[in-house]
């Protein structure tokens, strides 16, 4: 600006009375856009591992011969990870072994002391 003022023949500005602004900054566009691109990455793998840990993680085999296709899809189902079940509110026998994957007849083997009316939030029940 100074060569153009120059050129022209306009002598020297005279400095600006504006005070300068404390936080004044030039922000890029990726200043905003790589928040939102975390976010997004973050939302992705929360619900990939939420996915993964509830077990409903299904794996497709295709096979292929000279004249047949055929695809089989499997859903693994885990075993209950832990040996004790707390109850929690609203909870029943028959939604409980559901929940864990085990037969309600082996829950009631195991629990012999417990009937589906006397079923309490917080007590604790054997899977295994």
């Amino acid at each position: 600006m100074r060569l153009i003022d120059e050129l022209l023949g306009r002598g020297p500005r005279p400095p600006s009375r504006r005070r300068p602004r404390r936080y004044e900054r030039e922000y890029s566009l990726w200043t905003f856009v790589a928040p939102a691109v975390l976010l997004v990455c973050v939302v992705i793998m929360t619900s990939l591992v939420r996915d993964g840990l509830k077990g409903n993680a299904t794996s497709t085999v295709t096979t292929r011969t000279a004249t047949t296709t055929t695809t089989t899809t499997t859903t693994a189902k885990k075993p209950p990870k832990s040996r004790i079940y707390v109850v929690k509110n609203g909870d029943t026998l028959s939604a409980i072994a559901e929940r864990v994957g085990v037969a309600l007849e082996d829950l009631q083997r195991l629990n012999p002391k417990v009937t589906p009316q006397s079923l309490v939030p917080g007590q604790r029940l054997r899977l295994r």
